[in-house]
């Protein structure tokens, strides 16, 4: 011989063999990982009347914010809601001195007289030289000329008519009131400022 082993060689059995020899350890009741334990949220629901509250830190920004104020310049004289009232719409919240505001609507009323009766004399005075006129006493330049003076008069009249309305939306005007539902929320001014 030559000097090396010779045996019989291994079979395909043992190679089979050795691998379930490795392979078999492996089937054992044990899992293969370990498991896990999770941490879990839960929520108590309560009744909101048994419900106890504590004080926090924060701000409350509010969803819609307006800042109302007068139409007109005047002085603050009365506040009818504070900082953190409720109000509803229409609620009257302050009122600026009326005073300045009446005196014009009496000014303007006294005009819107005077000025109809200047419409009513002139238009009695026309109405009267028409009738001259047509029976061939008066003339055409005179008839023309107070036809002229009406027209102004009656522009007159109009204009007074307006200045009445004007002066009327001013006094309403020294009455602030909410234009909707909400909370006042902010001051910038205290009775008797301009």
């Amino acid at each position: 011989m030559n000097g090396t082993a010779t045996g019989p060689r291994p079979s395909h059995f043992h190679w089979l063999f050795c691998a379930l020899i490795v392979a078999l350890p492996g089937c054992r009741d044990k899992p293969l990982r370990d498991v896990i334990d999770r941490p879990v949220l839960f929520a108590e629901i309560a009744d909101p009347q048994s419900a106890s509250y504590g004080r926090f830190a924060g701000s409350i920004q509010p969803q819609h914010e307006v800042a109302l104020g007068f139409r007109i310049a005047g002085r603050l004289a009365t506040r009818h809601a504070e900082m953190g009232d409720r109000v509803r719409k229409g609620d009257l919240l302050a009122t600026l001195d009326p005073s300045d505001q009446q005196n014009r609507l009496r000014a303007r009323q006294a005009e819107l007289s005077r000025a109809r009766s200047a419409w009513q004399q002139l238009s009695d005075e026309q109405t009267r030289y028409q009738q001259l006129y047509t029976r061939g006493v008066g003339s055409r330049a005179r008839l023309d000329q107070l036809n002229s003076d009406l027209r102004s008069q009656d522009a007159l009249l109009n204009q007074a008519n307006a200045a009445v309305q004007q002066a009327g939306d001013h006094l309403a005007y020294t009455r602030l009131t909410a234009e909707f539902d909400g909370l006042v929320t902010q001051w910038q001014t205290e009775v008797g400022q301009v």
